[in-house]
């Protein structure tokens, strides 16, 4: 198993190297970064999602629906909490990291890095779940992570309303509406024409504010925040969303989401959100650099040891 999971995620990790080269020799303009990542976000990711929610059969149960919000959502919360504990262990303090860490490594890669990996273990089918599960992700970070980062009054409700989370809402309601049936094949062909380059361009622009976000802030690695990040993001919360696989009564569809995402890295939008809101963008690109570096070692047995514990 091990070989098929590193097939499946090195084009992912040579992907993102290259955005970031691209970046580090300046063969790319800035504005041109910033403007494939609205395009992505705005028009390939979305139709991406329409094109395999609408018709989508596992999407037709209710309650895998609700699971696939409500784990996304629990992933996120469960994982604040563990780093929060860890930030006062390690002796964080605040204006010095210490909420930046808890949200920066709460939050896995739940959306560019996990759909191709999900697709080489287990085909498309679970992909819809994948895009629900995200969505409860989301709505964790931007209420419950920019509570952390900013207090109370700072949660984003507005910044929920996004590209792919619309997506998500008019194709369920398309899918609900018989939509598969109904919709012109023009229309849902062009829908999945233009959600082919969602992922290859999101994983080159990655790589891309990777090293965009690395060169504007001053930063060195630190061993409590690169070390602490790690046995958290690449162990800790791992074991705790495969016991959640392996105890809650959730179909096999989110067994094998779950499963995926217990693999992934940090996210990157986290640094985005550090500089928001009055975070510390240095410890956020350390725990995403070294996290993501990491993966590439921590991510085939994770899969294999955690598909086999699950039955998968």
């Amino acid at each position: 198993m091990i070989p098929q999971i590193l097939e499946a995620i090195l084009p992912v990790f040579l992907t993102v190297i290259i955005g970031a080269a691209f970046h580090r020799f300046g063969w790319m303009e800035p504005a041109f970064e910033t403007g494939l990542m609205r395009l992505n976000l705005n028009l390939f990711f979305p139709c991406f999602i329409l094109g395999k929610v609408i018709g989508d059969p596992l999407l037709s149960d209710v309650g895998t629906v609700g699971w696939a919000l409500a784990t996304g959502y629990a992933s996120v919360t469960a994982g604040l909490v563990m780093s929060a504990l860890a930030a006062r262990l390690l002796l964080f303090k605040q204006g010095q990291g210490q909420r930046t860490f808890t949200v920066v490594t709460a939050i896995q890669n739940y959306g560019f890095m996990a759909l191709p990996v999900l697709v080489a273990l287990f085909g498309e089918g679970p992909l819809g779940v994948l895009f629900l599960h995200g969505m409860g992700v989301e709505l964790a970070m931007w209420t419950l992570g920019v509570m952390v980062l900013r207090g109370l009054s700072g949660a984003g409700w507005r910044s929920i309303v996004n590209g792919p989370c619309l997506a998500v809402i008019l194709g369920l309601a398309l899918h609900y509406g018989g939509g598969a049936r109904w919709l012109p094949g023009p229309l849902l062909g062009t829908l999945r024409s233009l959600g082919t380059c969602a992922v290859p361009t999101a994983l080159f622009a990655i790589g891309a504010v990777i090293a965009s976000q690395a060169r504007m802030e001053p930063w060195k690695f630190q061993i409590r925040t690169v070390l602490g990040a790690s046995v958290l993001r690449l162990a800790a919360i791992p074991l705790v969303m495969l016991l959640m696989a392996h105890h809650l009564p959730v179909p096999v569809a989110i067994k094998q989401v779950l499963l995926v995402q217990a693999a992934m890295p940090a996210a990157v939008f986290p640094i985005v959100l550090a500089r928001m809101y009055g975070g510390h963008p240095a410890t956020a690109i350390q725990v995403v650099v070294v996290t993501t570096m990491a993966s590439l070692g921590t991510m085939p047995w994770i899969l294999k040891w955690g598909a086999r514990w699950l039955g998968l």
